[in-house]
C-alpha cells in the first residue's frame, strides 16, 4: 500500500520540478508513518510552489537566485529558502517584504492588483536604493492613496535616476578625460559605485604621480619623470591600485632623493667658492642644474688638484718673472683655466731654464777666458732672478774688459809698466771690476804710453 501511494506521486512530483528521487529517500528515512510523510512532503511542496515565484522574481545576476531555486527541488529545505529568500529581501529590497506582510490589507480593500503592479514597478529599483525606499514602505504599511504611492514610488525612482546620473557622469570622466577602460564596472549601483570609487582612488594616486612628476622630478631628471609616468600607464591599463600607490611613493622618494642631492651640491658649490675657486656653473643651483653640477663635479675635483699643483709651482717660479704678475693673478681659483695656467708654467719653466742656460753658458766662457765667475754662480744658485741681472749687466763690463785687456796685451812692457800691467789685469779680471777701474786702467794705459813714447823719443835723441 505504501508503495502504491509512492508510486502513484512520482510523475506528479516530477512534473511540479522536484527532485523525486531525492524526496523518496528522505520519506523511506523518517520514522514516521509513509503517508503522513507523503503528507507533510506534499504540504511543503505547495509552500514551495508559493515561494518559487517570489524567488523566480529576482534579478538573474544575484547568486542567491539560482541556488535558492535549485534548493527548492528539494520540498524539505522550503523553510530555510523562505528564511533566505526574507533576509535577502530585507537587505535588497525591503518593500517587498512589508508589501507581503500586508498582502493581505491590500487585498481587503480590492487593490491586490495595484499592489502587484506596484512591486512590479518596483523591480526596476537597484537593490543599492533600499535605505532611500523607506516612504514607500511606509506607503505599503499605510495602504496610502494610489495618487500618494505614486507620488513615492516616483521620488523612490528620481533618486535612483540621480544616482544613475551621478554614476555615468563619474563613469565618462574617468574614460573620456582620465583614459580608464572600467573593466569591472558591473553588478548593481552599490557594486558599481564601489568599482568607480575604488578606480578614482587609483586615479587620485596616478594624478598624485603625473602632478609629481610633472611639477617636481621633471624639474630634476625629465628622463625618470617620462619613465614613471610611462609605468603609472602601464599600471592604470592593468587598473593595478597597489602598483600606482608603490610608484606614487617611489616618486616621492625620488622627489626626496633629488632634493637632499641639491642641497649636499649647493653646498659643495658654497665651500668650493668659499676655498677661491671661480666656477662656470651658477653660484645658486636650480633643479635643472643638478644633474649636469653632478656629472662634471669629478671633473671639477680634478681641476682643482691640477690648479693647487700648478699654482703651488707657479709660486715658486712667479717671483722670476715679476713682468707676468699681472697674468698669473688673472687665474688665480680659474677652474675652467687651468689648462691656461698649466701651459703659462709649462712657458715659465722654459723661460726659466733657458735663462739659467744662458746665464750659465756665460759663466762658463768668462772662466774659460780667466773671468772670476765664482761669485756669479752663487748668485744664480741663490737667487736667479738677481743672478741673472747681475750676469746680464756684467756682460757689458766684460765686453768693456776684454778690449782693456787687448789693449794692455799690446803695450811695450820692455821699458817699464809690467808691474802695472799685471795689476790691471788682476782688476779687469775680477768679478767686482767697476767703472772706476775701468777710468783708472785706461788712463794708466795712456800714461804708459806718453812714458814709453819719451823714453823711445829720448833714446833716439840720444842714438
Amino acid at each position: 500500500m505504501s508503495e502504491s501511494i509512492l508510486d502513484s506521486r512520482r510523475s506528479e512530483w516530477g512534473e511540479r520540478g522536484f527532485d523525486v528521487e531525492a524526496i523518496i529517500t528522505h520519506i523511506e528515512s523518517t520514522q514516521a508513518s509513509r503517508s503522513e510523510s507523503v503528507l507533510s512532503i506534499e504540504r511543503q511542496m505547495d509552500r514551495c510552489d508559493e515561494i518559487r515565484p517570489l524567488v523566480e522574481r529576482l534579478p538573474k545576476e544575484w547568486s542567491e537566485r539560482a541556488r535558492m531555486l535549485d534548493e527548492l527541488t528539494l520540498p524539505m529545505n522550503v523553510e530555510e529558502v523562505n528564511r533566505r529568500l526574507m533576509e535577502t529581501l530585507r537587505q535588497r529590497r525591503p518593500w517587498e517584504v512589508v508589501a507581503t506582510r500586508h498582502r493581505e490589507s491590500w487585498s481587503r480593500e480590492g487593490r491586490s492588483e495595484e499592489l502587484r503592479q506596484w512591486l512590479e514597478r518596483l523591480e526596476a529599483i537597484d537593490e543599492s536604493m533600499s535605505q532611500e525606499a523607506g516612504g514607500v514602505m511606509e506607503g505599503f504599511e499605510g495602504i496610502v492613496r494610489k495618487e500618494d504611492m505614486e507620488v513615492l514610488v516616483s521620488d523612490l525612482e528620481e533618486r535612483q535616476r540621480r544616482r544613475v546620473r551621478i554614476l555615468e557622469g563619474m563613469v565618462e570622466h574617468l574614460r573620456e578625460e582620465r583614459g580608464w577602460s572600467l573593466t569591472g564596472l558591473v553588478g548593481n549601483l552599490s557594486e558599481r559605485y564601489r568599482e568607480v570609487s575604488r578606480i578614482q582612488d587609483m586615479d587620485q594616486s596616478l594624478e598624485a604621480i603625473q602632478r609629481l612628476a610633472n611639477e617636481v622630478t621633471s624639474q630634476f631628471d625629465p628622463d625618470y619623470s617620462t619613465n614613471l609616468v610611462e609605468r603609472a600607464t602601464l599600471a592604470q591599463r592593468m587598473e593595478d591600485g597597489k602598483r600606482l600607490v608603490e610608484l606614487l611613493q617611489d616618486g616621492h622618494d625620488k622627489a626626496e632623493e633629488f632634493e637632499v642631492r641639491l642641497d649636499h651640491a649647493q653646498e659643495w658649490i658654497d665651500e668650493t667658492v668659499k676655498q677661491g675657486y671661480h666656477l662656470d656653473i651658477p653660484s645658486v643651483l636650480l633643479p635643472s642644474d643638478l644633474l649636469d653640477v653632478e656629472l662634471r663635479r669629478t671633473d671639477i675635483e680634478s681641476d682643482k688638484v691640477r690648479l693647487q699643483t700648478a699654482w703651488k709651482s707657479l709660486g715658486e717660479i712667479a717671483h722670476l718673472f715679476p713682468a707676468d704678475a699681472g697674468r698669473i693673478a688673472a687665474l688665480e681659483g680659474q677652474l675652467t683655466k687651468v689648462h691656461d695656467m698649466e701651459q703659462m708654467l709649462e712657458e715659465l719653466i722654459t723661460m726659466r731654464d733657458e735663462n739659467d742656460e744662458r746665464a750659465r753658458g756665460r759663466l762658463a766662457s768668462w772662466r774659460e777666458a780667466g773671468f772670476e765667475t765664482e761669485p756669479f754662480h752663487l748668485l744664480l744658485q741663490n737667487t736667479p732672478r738677481s743672478g741673472w741681472l747681475a750676469i746680464e749687466e756684467h756682460s757689458e763690463k766684460i765686453s768693456v774688459c776684454k778690449r782693456l785687456l787687448a789693449t794692455i796685451d799690446s803695450l811695450d812692457l820692455s821699458f817699464s809698466g809690467c808691474d802695472e800691467a799685471k795689476s790691471w789685469r788682476d782688476s779687469l779680471y775680477s768679478a767686482s771690476v767697476s767703472a772706476d777701474d775701468y777710468t783708472e786702467i785706461q788712463e794708466g794705459i795712456a800714461k804708459l804710453l806718453r812714458r814709453n813714447r819719451w823714453h823711445r823719443e829720448m833714446l833716439d835723441k840720444t842714438r
